[in-house]
Formats: C-alpha cells, sequence, structure tokens
C-alpha cells in the first residue's frame, strides 16, 4: 500500500491527529492571556469548568484541546473560540 493509505502508528490512547506543534502553540498562546489575568492556572481552570491537572497538560503541549475544550478555555479569556 502507498504511504497515504497506511495509518499513521501512535502510542497507545493518542490520537492520530494529535501534532505536537499546534499543542505547543496553543498552550504558549493560552498561557500568556490566563497570565496577562494574573490569574493562577488553578483558579482559571475553575472558572473554566476545567480540571485543574488536565488544563495544565493543555498549557504545557502535552493535550491538544476539543472544540468544546477550546470554547470553555476562551470565556474567562473573553475571547472569541475563533
Amino acid at each position: 500500500p502507498s504511504s497515504a493509505q497506511v495509518p499513521r502508528r501512535t502510542r497507545k490512547g493518542s490520537s492520530p491527529t494529535f501534532d505536537p506543534h499546534i499543542s505547543l502553540a496553543f498552550g504558549a498562546v493560552v498561557r500568556e492571556l490566563r497570565s496577562s489575568l494574573d490569574m493562577a492556572q488553578d483558579a482559571f481552570a475553575y472558572a473554566a469548568g476545567i480540571d485543574r491537572s488536565y488544563y495544565g497538560k493543555l498549557e504545557r503541549g502535552e493535550k491538544q484541546p476539543s472544540l468544546g475544550m477550546l470554547l470553555k478555555i476562551a470565556s474567562p479569556l473573553d475571547r472569541s473560540g475563533a
């Protein structure tokens, strides 16, 4: 089979659509916006309705947010999902 037909191998439990570059960039932007509000991670996660440890993984680029998670994060930042 051609390489286009072979699915990407992933670690157990990881998504084949996970892109570490996007995740790291997203985390850096969110961290900067949260810091500009002078909010600690745990306070921000609470305000967004997200588990604190999961939110930390998002900021570190270890997880890639779903659309729903992105919208939860956008709200306390006073930003649109776009």
